[in-house]
């Protein structure tokens, strides 16, 4: 016959259950789960070149927060999804990472059509998108929700125009292009601050992403006799270009943009690419900072490769989220936590967000001298 217990002894057992519970509960509270954040980016197609170098700056400034306790005592998680580097690939990760794994913060694209993309769903759920490198003046403004840590190519663009025209002393400049966003926006900009300073664009030429022959294009830019060619797009093509130009025997002057810093462009275009200027958002990993001292030492230590300015923003990008998370762990937590982010040193400098989601950044003035980049002087 079953006996049931009564009284003082039922009710002492019951405390006691009660207090083992609340203090598992209490410990699971402080202790907590793992914080997730998403991560969309290329990680295989032709942008896996810089997708990949990105998630391995993220993967850094996550290993050393979570190496020093975490986000408010908290392990962080991320949670990647491939973008293939293509709109539709993007969509489909930033809903899978809001529906099925509930993140609250995602890092991502690293090109400026897939992010685009993105900012409808991530806005309408009041999700914080920050990009690494995503650069297309469309993004400003997008929605209240999107941050990224490489500056429009507002400002890109019009540094590259003064160069060609204040430093390279260029009168006349063509344009060569991809068919992208990203490409787009560099040569609207540019285009429209070489004529401002009372120079001339003679020709604009497009490609599209993955051609291999630019020759056509080349040839009616020759036709036209510029002083110099402005390349807006990716690494793949750019070295390619430069052969084939080098093949026709043009020997105009090239300046190019923030992704020509890419050595698979040095590898495939050899001593064609000799003397290509190229403007990029600042990264000095040769600089005495302690801050990007001891990235590019960790950086280094830990994927035995040669830190780089891919890599330097995706820590970048990992690095303000995790900041701005110390300030509250929603969203908007998050985003009034950037609004008010002043000067936090990273690897790619001091961080200072506009309004609209814009990054302040200094650039670098970059040249291929004896087959390797340097600083232009």
């Amino acid at each position: 016959m079953k006996k049931f217990l009564k009284g003082p002894v039922c009710t002492t057992i019951f405390i006691a259950i009660s207090i083992v519970f609340t203090s598992i509960i209490s410990s699971a509270a402080n202790t907590g789960s793992a914080i997730k954040i998403g991560a969309v980016l290329p990680l295989t197609g032709d942008g896996a070149v810089y997708g990949l170098k990105e998630k391995e700056g993220i993967d850094l400034a996550v290993h050393e927060k979570n190496n020093s306790g975490g986000v408010k005592g908290r392990k962080i998680e991320i949670i990647y999804e491939d973008s293939k580097g293509e709109p539709a690939s993007a969509v489909s990760a930033t809903q899978k990472l809001i529906a099925q794994d509930k993140v609250n913060v995602i890092i991502g694209d690293a090109f400026s059509s897939p992010t685009l993309a993105m900012v409808p769903i991530i806005d309408k759920s009041k999700v914080l998108l920050m990009s690494p490198t995503a650069s297309s003046p469309k993004l400003t403004n997008s929605s209240k929700y999107f941050f990224r840590v490489w500056p429009s190519d507002i400002a890109e663009g019009s540094v590259a125009a003064e160069v060609a025209v204040k430093r390279l002393k260029l009168k006349r400049t063509a344009i060569l292009h991809g068919n992208n966003d990203y490409s787009i926006g560099l040569r609207d900009v540019f285009k429209s601050a070489v004529i401002k300073y009372g120079k001339e664009v003679p020709v604009v030429e497009s490609y599209n992403e993955g051609d291999t022959d630019f020759r056509t294009q080349l040839l009616k830019i020759k036709s036209n006799n510029p002083d110099g060619i402005y390349l807006a797009g990716y690494a793949k093509e750019f070295a390619k270009i430069l052969v084939q130009a080098k093949e026709l025997n043009i020997k105009t002057k090239f300046i190019s943009c923030g992704t020509f810093h890419e050595p698979e462009v040095l590898k495939i275009a050899g001593n064609a690419a000799e003397g290509v200027v190229f403007v990029q958002p600042f990264f000095d990993k040769d600089s005495n900072d302690k801050n990007i001292v001891k990235f590019v030492k960790s950086y280094e230590a830990k994927f035995k490769s040669e830190a780089g300015v891919y890599a330097a923003h995706g820590y970048d990008a990992a690095l303000v989220v995790l900041s701005a998370m110390q300030g509250g762990l929603s969203s908007d937590d998050v985003r009034k936590s950037l609004i008010k982010l002043k000067n936090l040193q990273g690897a790619t400098g001091k961080i200072t967000f506009e309004k609209g989601g814009d990054v302040i950044k200094q650039f670098r003035i970059m040249t291929v001298t004896n087959n390797t980049f340097a600083e232009y002087k």
